[in-house]
């Protein structure tokens, strides 16, 4: 298949330490950028050129950020504190606590508005960003997660450990999981959803795998960064092609057309993809968000919308958006 790159450019010295996130923003075409150094920076994604800087975002370094719209995003700490931001304004619109450890991956969940959030701590946490508080916790789960995906039409929720293992939790009973899938050798550092039955994982021994979820089993190999972890997972829109990057310093892109063959003219997957959406438990919307009261066991330490604009109100806020 043809894949067109433009070429690119390099932004010299944009943060004192290292960076080690950054992610695209349709609002004014923006690039975020957040540090080790605790900053952030806002770029123009086309020129490089800096429109703002945030000096002292958080207290310890950035390691993690996820959109939530075109104007907001979330950011995580090394010591587990999450921020809302709006490009719009100067502050961080909220900061969400609870976890305990560094902050490992994130997940916006459009419908219905959550944001999803796993951690060295070994817990899965879930909040609602307008109203700025937690929803539910897992319980400890004796292992550092360091990745999240949502399958099954919202049902359920998987996160990628230190182990190796797959924890699986059920939409709404988020205390504990309720079901495993083995077979990585090494941690799974990045997970991504290719339809609504398969993920493509990464893993610390280099490898990028084929899983089936529920019947759970491991179909083949994409690809390797050979002796490498596999860092971070990206999917094109039309999910044929698949970028991955590692600690060999490379990113490599992988054609993911042969996985289409078997699909025939069902197009659900991509439609889903498009936008998450939950099928929600007839129990309740959250129902574990009660449980977050009781005793948890002790914690371990470890270590988009968008598009064209409207025609905006008066002074737009962020809930306006929500």
């Amino acid at each position: 298949m043809d894949l067109v790159l433009t070429e690119g450019f390099q932004i010299d010295d944009a943060h004192e330490d290292s960076c080690r996130t950054v992610l695209f923003l349709d609002a004014m075409e923006s690039l975020v950028s957040g540090s080790a150094d605790c900053s952030l920076r806002i770029s123009d994604r086309n020129t490089g050129k800096e429109k703002r800087r945030v000096q002292g975002a958080h207290e310890s370094g950035i390691g993690k950020m996820a959109q939530v719209d075109a104007y907001t995003f979330v950011t995580g700490d090394e010591d587990g504190l999450i921020k809302l931001w709006d490009v719009r304004e100067k502050e961080a619109v909220r900061q969400l606590e609870g976890h305990t450890d560094f902050i490992s991956d994130f997940l916006w969940v459009r419908n219905p508005k959550r944001l999803l959030s796993t951690s060295g701590d070994g817990t899965l946490g879930v909040y609602d960003l307008r109203k700025g508080k937690e929803i539910a916790r897992s319980e400890n789960q004796e292992d550092e997660l360091l990745s999240v995906v949502l399958m099954k039409q919202g049902k359920k929720v998987l996160c990628g450990t230190q182990s190796g293992m797959i924890n699986i939790f059920t939409w709404g009973y988020f205390k504990d999981m309720n079901d495993r899938l083995a077979g990585h050798p090494e941690s799974v550092d990045a997970l991504i959803k290719f339809d609504e039955d398969t993920i493509l994982t990464g893993s610390s021994d280099g490898i990028i795998r084929i899983v089936q979820v529920l019947p759970n089993q491991i179909l083949g190999v994409v690809g390797e960064h050979i002796d490498y972890p596999i860092e971070r997972l990206s999917i094109t829109s039309d999910r044929m092609v698949l970028a991955s990057t590692s600690h060999d310093k490379s990113i490599k892109l992988w054609d993911l057309s042969y996985l289409h063959e078997d699909e025939g003219t069902d197009s659900e997957g991509v439609e889903e993809e498009e936008e998450q959406k939950v099928t929600t438990p007839v129990h309740s919307e959250d129902s574990d968000s009660e449980d977050k009261g009781g005793k948890r066991r002790k914690q371990r330490k470890g270590k988009d919308s968008g598009g064209k604009k409207g025609k905006q109100n008066a002074n737009p806020t962020f809930f306006d958006d929500l």
